[in-house]
């Protein structure tokens, strides 16, 4: 009965020995894993953060293509007509066509003169 239980004993403690060493596999094998995980992460988030610098560097080319272009238009068309403060066709440069007459006022204001309230 002893030499039985002793076996016993033997075979639990190898047991134990062996779920001890899965146990210690599967958390090295865990921190490796995680380790990667986390390297990608960062890889990810460096990629994330180069794609949006160069997406709002080129957003900034695009404005300033932009308003390059509508600088070059509104000095363009400034210089066919004189005008005011506020941007508007003088009085006395309106263009006038033979069929269509005068042009109207509304039609070459920019800016609405401020409304005094009282």
């Amino acid at each position: 009965m002893i030499s039985k239980m002793s076996r016993e004993k033997y075979n639990l403690e190898s047991e134990l020995r062996e779920y001890e060493w899965r146990l210690d596999q599967e958390s090295k094998t865990f921190y490796k894993v995680n380790e990667k995980r986390n390297n990608l992460k960062i890889e990810i988030q460096q990629a994330k953060n180069n794609m949006n610098h160069l997406i709002d560097k080129q957003a900034a080319k695009s404005v300033e293509k932009f308003q390059k272009i509508e600088k070059h238009h509104r000095k363009k068309i400034s210089s066919k007509f004189k005008r005011d403060k506020l941007g508007n066709i003088r009085n006395d440069h309106r263009i006038f066509d033979v069929k269509k007459g005068p042009a109207r006022k509304v039609a070459v204001i920019r800016k609405l003169p401020k409304l005094k309230l009282q």
